[in-house]
């Protein structure tokens, strides 16, 4: 029966170090570094009160709840973490496609477009092109 509490105790210290480390700034790791703690005074306050099969059962099923809740927070929190991510790179790709795109059309971020038909002059701006010619018979 003190296995079942060693191996409850074994995933829970393997909970609290992946805790530890996916963290990126201190707060986040000084906050789970608290809540991992917590379930390992839970789970030294239940198992030392184990004197039957049943309430070591018990025990490891509650610590094994708790770690599934601790895994499912982490889990979310990396996806939304994630997600900022993925979004701050679309928006740094949205700008310079941007850019490359006020670069290659040239005035036309100021409202002049190239028209079909005309061609850039240097004296006037846009001179109309000259038809092609037809194809003789």
């Amino acid at each position: 029966m003190r296995w079942i509490a060693m191996a409850g105790l074994l995933s829970v210290a393997a909970a609290s170090q992946a805790a530890w480390r996916s963290p990126r700034n201190d707060d986040d790791r000084a906050e789970r570094a608290g809540e991992t703690s917590k379930v390992l005074r839970i789970f030294e306050v239940m198992s030392a009160n184990l004197t039957t099969p049943e309430a070591a059962i018990a025990a490891a099923e509650k610590a094994q709840q708790e770690i599934n809740t601790t895994r499912t927070t982490l889990q979310s929190e990396l996806t939304a973490l994630r997600t900022r991510e993925l979004e701050a790179a679309r928006r740094q790709a949205d700008q310079i496609l941007a850019e490359h795109a006020r670069r290659r059309n040239g005035n036309a971020s100021k409202g002049i477009v190239r028209r079909p038909g005309y061609r850039r002059c240097n004296a006037t701006g846009w001179r109309k092109s000259q038809p092609l010619p037809l194809p003789r018979p």
